[in-house]
């Protein structure tokens, strides 16, 4: 199987959609996504989040990469490739903020490196882990043809090379009043352990309240920049190659590997923002979901947008439990003013939207139809609207809503 997304399978279009559905807010879907984004607008992830699945077997991708991601092994790997990746392209936007070429590609090449370590210790990793998701197989599969590839391979050395070369150049600095200059190491003793050995018997204890603070300028001032380009001049093989290598190797991100670390934040944010809820007790289950049956039903679930506020407050969380079987559509919904019943309405079209995104959804177990005709965004809506409009009715009859205690069988 050849690696196509981490998020989509072959058979489901991976466009996403860029405005949020009208009915976010209503479902207070727009929380939870405000939440799962909150610094990471680097991956620019809300379309992703925007976009329902068009199918079961969509969703069943998701939910087998979801498995391979609770294994604490394959989590931490992935989240170490994620961060080194996060590194590199600080490293080249730190580089477009600076004045001076040189500099600019001292970083340009620091960022490489990163790139290349991160790649070669991630192809390693994958290769000792049991992975079973196709998405994560294929992917470990294109990661080894890539890493083995002769350019990879080439762009590694070329890089080792590069940053050795520049650490081993020495030079000498003569400053003499307004003259700075600067000359081939040729042996000298270095002054600044004798200065060190001058000053020692003034030092005492760390000072920690010095009330003098020295700023740290990224950029080059432009004494700093003339020493480098009479550094360049004594070593202008090493930095003609530097320059010629940053005008090569512009290109350098894979665009698989570029489109993966972008793709599975996806993942890595809802994991967590669930996390805290799970450590409180709460379930998280993957949905079984179906074109044949119609049968819809959730155990011990709740709204996952009013359960992060309680938890961060330390409150109750209150579960609940629906189900609707054989020929049964309506969910008819009682309960005296702020019994819940709106946030029981809203619980239900949430949880069918997360699960038309291939997610784990809240509760310990859950059962979910799929629409043939209609899209999982619409069935969503309509099922929401349903019992939204039912939660306003008073009603004293048949109804299949457990509210107040956490329901336990379906």
């Amino acid at each position: 199987m050849a690696f196509h997304s981490i998020l989509f399978g072959r058979e489901d279009s991976s466009t996403p959609v860029a405005s949020e559905p009208p009915f976010f807010a209503d479902l207070h879907l727009d929380q939870i996504v405000s939440a799962l984004i909150a610094g990471r607008d680097q991956y620019e992830l809300a379309p992703f989040f925007y976009r329902p699945l068009h199918g079961v077997e969509a969703v069943r991708y998701r939910h087998q990469v979801l498995r391979d991601l609770e294994q604490e092994t394959v989590l931490d790997a992935v989240s170490v490739f994620a961060h080194a990746m996060e590194r590199m392209r600080k490293h080249l936007a730190f580089a477009r903020t600076l004045h001076y070429a040189r500099q600019r590609q001292r970083w340009f090449l620091a960022a490489v490196t990163v790139y290349c370590e991160s790649v070669g210790s991630f192809v390693e990793q994958l290769a000792r882990l049991e992975l079973r998701a196709p998405g994560f197989v294929a992917l470990r599969d294109r990661l080894v043809s890539y890493a083995e590839s002769d350019g990879f391979a080439a762009l590694a050395a070329e890089t080792r090379e590069l940053e050795s070369e520049l650490a081993r150049i020495t030079y000498a600095i003569q400053i003499k009043g307004n003259h700075v200059k600067v000359d081939a190491y040729g042996g000298e003793p270095d002054l600044s352990e004798e200065v060190e050995r001058t000053f020692a018997k003034f030092r005492h204890a760390a000072v920690t309240d010095d009330p003098v603070r020295f700023r740290e300028y990224p950029d080059m001032n432009h004494v700093e920049a003339q020493i480098l380009e009479l550094v360049a001049k004594l070593h202008s093989h090493t930095f003609a190659r530097l320059e010629a290598y940053c005008t090569r190797h512009r290109h350098y991100l894979d665009e698989t590997i570029g489109r993966f670390d972008r793709e599975v934040q996806f993942y890595l944010a809802y994991l967590q923002y669930i996390a805290p809820l799970k450590a409180a007790g709460l379930a998280f289950c993957e949905p079984r979901v179906s074109t044949s049956s119609k049968e819809i039903h959730a155990a011990e679930t709740f709204d996952p947008a009013l359960a992060s506020k309680l938890v961060e407050e330390r409150a109750a969380v209150v579960c609940n439990g629906f189900y609707l079987t054989d020929a049964e559509r309506i969910l008819v919904v009682s309960a005296p003013n702020n019994g819940g019943k709106t946030t029981f309405a809203r619980t239900v079209g949430q949880l069918h939207y997360l699960a038309s995104l291939g997610l784990s959804v809240p509760g310990r177990d859950a059962r979910r139809s799929w629409p043939i005709r209609s899209s999982p965004s619409s069935s969503a809506r309509k099922i929401s609207k349903r019992c939204w409009e039912s939660s306003r009715m008073s009603c004293t009859g048949f109804t299949k809503f457990s509210s107040g205690r956490p329901a336990t069988a379906f």
